[in-house]
């Protein structure tokens, strides 16, 4: 029997034995509407709870809300700061719209505040370590999901250039592809591989949800240093939202997302279109320049020449929901097409004038979603997804640039100095998910997850008459279960799991095998391994909870880290899964003092103990890289944020984080000292902080219905080592300095937010800025954004 097969009859099993199960629970229906004044305008953050229930929600900036609630009938209660409280009773039998209108108050309140719980809030309260990002107030802005993460707690983005360079997120200290990312709880590669938070459309994203070293089991992915899970936007409601951004660099994005349902059929459309273009020709400094009349190089600033990024993406989804045989079953499609120059290796004293990338991906994904599966109170959740990735590198001239643009011919091509080369790489892929959960009462409950990814790696060239064709295969197999209790107070939360990991990889290359490793790897491996944890929370109150949490945690190497990206990394084929314990050990909180001001703190220490650690290496001569293994790193730190919410017109943030990763490898494998140990490890920031604050002001115009914002964020990264602290002398130590890098945003919304217009500065005092492997990032730029929303 093989791996597959036994983790599906393991399932069957657990399936017959939830179908004996009996309990009784209904199905949650829709209860939306929009909370408004008497003039029509909404009401924004207005509080919408179900008396005598648990259910409440506060209304987005629009007024806009939603709750989900078994049928019945219902007296719900509005309130906002300075209007007087709204009561309706209604009879729920299937989904329905209640729309609310609240008077002004007549007289002004003293010391009298309603508060709910928000979605994000909720997260933030669970017993793992989690950020919410609420994206809705950030969407009228010119920036991107991949910018909203990196100013969040404990986290930060290094990216090797402009738009459509590569993206390094670092959670805690571990960083990388130890990080996963899920759009919907389903991984993101099933979109394409040319798609990430960077350019994924901003307007169809609800929040972000950030898991800081344990993830959860319904995740189903094999993450060592947390993960990313991206939720769509969960409106039911008709809408259409497009928008438009350009800038700098002959920068352009424009994104559209709209949702139609037709009321008798349940049909639900839900099309997504993106694009995004840079030229990236900003200006490097202290770069070498050939001087013809010196006959020497001199240090100068140069524009970038050969780095501009198209990428265009398009999506499908049609389904029903909230039928009397299924809750919810989506089918899409999706395309993706990217063109990517390429102007540097990975240090960019390395210089390329004609090597680019294309990307082309389509894929297909089916999702079901059914309440009450086969016995009453089983949940499931079942998707599978196909995506057909080719990337085609293109690297066919005998050539060697400069940052001036001029060249020398050479004998080799631009990346490898070897033959001409147009590599094509087909990677089809094929994910499948299977969740369950069973209630066992309203304290506690199970939850069973298996996913497949199965993914192939085949290689041709077109104009490499030496190459060898081949055809590369990686499995991955990752089954959990997880018992959660609840206590009957919710101040205590407990959560217990146990996660299997198995894989198998078959590879056929045999080029640049003392490179790779092809011929050590002996055709095919298989590994098993398991991994599990704890999690727990008590709320002493509002104003202070403890967090807890441990688990045996195991990556999985991705494929491009084993089989090579094709562009600037090599393949590994003796590449081990990393192992690590995760601990983590938080406070948080939320102080309220006057009405509508309120005061948020978080923070949490964490301690990572990682064997096989993953990290890139650069050949600097030939601006190559490759995955390797280092024996054990150990990952210390503490990350904290402070948010001031003053009602609906101020809020200010501040957050940091200190790590100290180091290197406890004590011996090489020829049993030398490894002068490496107890080194910082080499290009990685160790303390960094962001500082964010936003201003509303509603009607300034003393026109109704508008509202000004002003944004400003600073970020701030001490210096760090370039390389391993213990080579060289101290004064010759190649260190990326200090940074402090500021942006700022002014946006205008008209009409309840139906217009909305954006001005943004990034790093306005044009500081240079370096990130990973001291690859410099634009300086100055501004962008433009108009935005579009019909809908209620």
């Amino acid at each position: 029997m093989t791996i597959g097969m036994r983790h599906l009859t393991f399932l069957f099993y657990l399936l017959l034995i939830f179908t004996h199960a009996r309990a009784v629970a209904p199905d949650n229906l829709s209860l939306q509407g929009r909370v408004t004044d008497t003039q029509g305008n909404g009401v924004p953050r207005a509080v919408v709870r179900v008396d005598g229930t648990s259910h409440a929600v506060a209304a987005d900036d629009l007024g806009n809300y939603q709750l989900a609630l078994p049928p019945g009938q219902y007296l719900v209660t509005i309130s906002s700061l300075g209007y007087i409280d709204s009561h309706q009773r209604v009879n729920i039998t299937t989904a329905t719209r209640l729309d609310l209108v609240l008077e002004t108050a007549p007289v002004k309140l003293h010391g009298v505040e309603v508060m709910a719980k928000s979605q994000n809030q909720t997260l933030r309260e669970t017993a793992l370590a989690i950020n919410a990002l609420d994206v809705k107030p950030q969407v009228n802005k010119a920036t991107d999901a991949a910018m909203l993460l990196g100013r969040t707690s404990g986290l930060i983005l290094r990216q090797e250039g402009g738009l459509g360079s590569n993206a390094d997120l670092t959670i805690n200290g571990l960083s990388g592809n130890a990080v996963r990312y899920f759009i919907d709880g389903i991984p993101m590669t099933t979109l394409g591989s040319g798609i990430n938070a960077a350019n994924l459309p901003l307007n169809l994203i609800d929040r972000i949800e950030v898991y800081k070293g344990v993830v959860p089991v319904h995740l189903g992915g094999d993450a060592l240093g947390g993960a990313v899970n991206i939720v769509t936007n969960p409106k039911e409601v008709n809408y259409l939202d497009a928008s438009y951004a350009c800038g700098s660099f002959n920068t352009h994005r424009a994104d559209l997302s709209a949702r139609y349902h037709h009321p008798k059929t349940k049909l639900v459309v839900r099309p997504t279109l993106g694009f995004n273009h840079s030229d990236n020709n900003y200006t490097m400094h202290n770069v070498e320049v050939w001087n013809a009349t010196t006959k020497a190089f001199e240090r100068t600033s140069a524009r970038r020449f050969h780095d501009a990024y198209t990428s265009a993406f398009g999506r499908v989804e049609v389904g029903v929901t909230r039928t009397r045989w299924v809750d919810a079953l989506r089918v899409a499609a999706s395309a993706a097409q990217s063109h990517n120059e390429i102007q540097t290796g990975t240090v960019q004293s390395v210089v390329y004038g004609q090597a680019a990338t294309r990307m082309e991906s389509s894929g297909v994904s089916v999702i079901y979603h059914k309440n009450d599966f086969l016995t009453p109170r089983l949940s499931t959740n079942l998707s599978y997804a196909f995506t057909s990735d080719h990337e085609t590198v293109i690297d066919t001239v005998y050539r060697k640039y400069r940052w001036d643009g001029t060249y020398t011919n050479s004998s080799g091509n631009e990346r490898y100095g070897r033959a001409r080369s147009m590599r094509r790489i087909h990677r089809p892929q094929h994910v499948a998910d299977l969740g369950l959960t069973y209630p066992l009462n309203d304290h506690h409950s199970l939850t069973l997850h298996y996913s497949l990814n199965a993914i192939r790696n085949r290689r041709t060239d077109d104009v490499d008459p030496e190459f060898v064709p081949s055809t590369d295969r990686f499995d991955k197999h990752i089954t959990g279960l997880s018992y959660r209790h609840i206590g009957r107070n919710r101040k205590m939360e407990q959560m217990l799991f146990v996660k299997n990991y198995t894989s198998r990889l078959e590879v056929q290359q045999q080029d640049l095998y003392w490179i790779t490793g092809a011929k050590e790897m002996g055709g095919h491996t298989l590994t098993t391994h398991w991994g599990g944890g704890l999690a727990l929370r008590y709320a002493v109150a509002d104003a202070l909870a403890l967090k807890a949490s441990f688990e045996r945690a195991v990556r999985l190497p991705l494929a491009r880290e084993m089989l090579g990206d094709g562009i600037n990394t090599y393949p590994n084929l003796q590449l081990t899964p990393e192992q690590s314990f995760n601990a983590n050990l938080g406070l948080q909180g939320t102080l309220r003092t006057l009405p509508g001001h309120r005061l948020e703190y978080e923070t949490n220490g964490f301690v990572r103990k990682v064997d096989d650690y993953i990290r890139m290496k650069i050949t600097e001569a030939e601006g190559m890289s490759q995955y390797q293994n280092v024996d054990n790193v150990l990952v210390t730190g503490i990350d904290g944020e402070l948010r001031y919410v003053a009602g609906r017109t101020f809020d200010l943030a501040a957050n940091a984080c200190y790590l100290y990763e180091v290197n406890k490898t004590r011996t090489q494998d020829n049993g030398k000292p490894e002068v490496t140990y107890k080194n910082r490890m080499p290009n990685r920031p160790w303390l960094y902080a962001n500082g964010m604050a936003n201003l509303h002001l509603y009607n300034p115009l003393k026109t109704s219905n508008t509202r000004l914002t002003l944004s400003y964020d600073l970020r701030y990264v001490h210096w760090f080592y370039l390389t391993w602290e213990g080579y060289g002398v101290l004064k010759s130590k190649s260190i990326i300095p200090t940074q402090w890098v500021s942006n700022a945003a002014l946006t205008f919304s008209l009409h309840n937010g139906r217009y909305n217009l954006s001005f943004n500065v990034n790093n306005l005092l044009d500081r240079t800025v370096y990130d990973n492997f001291m690859l410099q990032k634009p300086g100055r730029h501004c962008m433009v954004k108009l935005r579009v929303y019909v809908g209620s």
